[in-house]
């Protein structure tokens, strides 16, 4: 035998045992990449649900508690990517085992705000707010899949997929001075739970570390559900230890884990070019029919929930990123960028803003400081300066313009160019494509 499996390898004949081994080890690194990016975003909801409740040392009764941030994001805020500088943000995170919660909001009048369900997958699976339900006070009763209790005669009820909820609330700022009418309307949204409900507890998420990963989503998956469309993908990965009822890996397979957990962001954003389809117009990239609710577009999902966790979908916010200049080249730091909005705006019913971001080396993107503590544009802007058609041009660049147009200044930081255009409420024609946003043109 020894002799004919020499003679084998001698002409180039592989040997059937060894050849299902290594079969068997390529598909087992294969199935661990692919669990990776089914659970990735489960892990990123978790990971933020424990830092806002659990993981605080003064409180340990967050859940079902509404939290206000007083101010817009500033360049020291780093727990969610991608955020936005437009609206101040209101957020719980809900724990529906034992409860239902109600809520209540007040009139906003014609401010524009909304209210976003996320699951512990990272969709929105309701959706309150200006564009959807108006602006009239409103009353919700959020309950989980298993909650058989009365509904009041006067609530809407919004039935969750699973037991955790995260309820994220954007309302929208238009300068400084409205700080005190905001926080108003803030502190008129009521929340409380109908019934009495245990202290919670949650593994407690930590980077780099592959058994931790799997135990955290593994966790989170036994108290919410995964869509029925999931169950052939869940079917593959829970052989590598990814699903309610999977065993935790061990031994080999463990070891294979942690050696590949290192490589696994970089390879999953590494693929985010490839993900795109052929819609990038004059350097923006329009790539958004599933943001928001993802179905089975499992690597899409990942890839935003490191790069835009908690989006919008987008017939409520259009997300569009620059993916370069307008003749298709990579935008550079030193270079400097003209990005001319023509008179009458951009086809929104709410407002728009473009904002700079720095790379994290995870590829999280956050605000970069700058001399004048600017991170985003828009229609709100105060003092931009217009020509004398009614455009605007917005100057993009790292080093302050000289003159009048230093107003329309957008700093962005050294290192990769990273900008986000947002419309809010975005018209028809945006939607369907038949508008295009003008591109970055290089200024010599």
């Amino acid at each position: 035998m020894a002799l004919l499996m020499v003679g084998l390898l001698a002409l180039g004949v592989s040997c059937p045992a060894r050849a299902d081994a290594s079969s068997r080890a390529q598909a087992t690194a294969a199935d661990i990449e692919e669990a990776y990016v089914y659970a990735l975003p489960v892990f990123e909801i978790a990971r933020v649900r424990y830092a806002s409740t659990l993981g605080r040392p003064a409180d340990k009764s967050a859940l079902n508690q509404l939290r206000h941030r007083r101010n817009l994001t500033t360049a020291e805020n780093r727990t969610v990517t991608t955020p936005n500088n437009d609206t101040l943000y209101s957020q719980a995170f809900l724990d529906l085992r034992d409860s239902a919660v109600e809520i209540r909001t007040p009139d906003f009048g014609n401010r524009y705000f909304s209210i976003a369900f996320m699951d512990a997958f990272s969709n929105n699976f309701a959706m309150i707010g200006r564009r959807t339900t108006g602006t009239r006070p409103q009353h919700l009763l959020v309950a989980g899949p298993r909650w058989k209790g009365r509904v009041p005669a006067d609530a809407t009820l919004i039935r969750a997929p699973g037991d955790w909820v995260w309820v994220l609330v954007r309302i929208l700022i238009q300068s400084p001075e409205e700080l005190t009418e905001v926080h108003a309307l803030q502190d008129g949204i009521t929340l409380h739970a109908v019934n009495e409900v245990s202290p919670g507890t949650q593994i407690e998420p930590k980077a780099d570390d592959a058994a931790n990963f799997i135990a955290v989503v593994n966790e989170a998956l036994s108290h919410n559900p995964p869509p029925r469309a999931d169950r052939a993908e869940l079917r593959r990965i829970g052989r590598v230890g990814i699903g309610i009822h999977a065993k935790a890996p061990t031994g080999a397979l463990l070891a294979q884990w942690q050696a590949q957990f290192p490589e696994l962001r970089k390879r999953l954003l590494s693929t985010f070019a490839s993900l795109q389809p052929p819609t990038i117009y004059e350097g923006w990239n329009y790539r958004t029919s599933d943001l928001g609710n993802f179905g089975t577009d499992y690597r899409f999902r990942a890839v935003v929930a490191v790069v835009g966790l908690a989006a919008l979908e987008p017939a409520e916010a259009m997300y569009t990123n620059a993916a370069g200049d307008r003749n298709g080249d990579p935008l550079q730091s030193d270079r400097h960028y003209r990005w001319h909005i023509p008179a009458g705006g951009l086809p929104v019913d709410a407002f728009w803003s473009l904002t700079a971001y720095e790379e994290e080396p995870d590829g999280a993107l956050y605000f970069a400081d700058n001399p004048i503590h600017r991170y985003a544009i828009g229609d709100r802007t105060q003092g931009l300066v217009a020509n004398p058609d009614g455009s605007i041009d917005i100057l993009i660049q790292h080093d302050p313009p000289p003159g009048s147009l230093a107003a329309n200044w957008l700093p962005i930081p050294k290192g990769p160019v990273k900008l986000t255009l947002r419309a809010y409420q975005p018209r028809a024609e945006l939607l369907d494509g038949r508008y295009r946003f003008p591109g970055l043109e290089p200024v010599p």
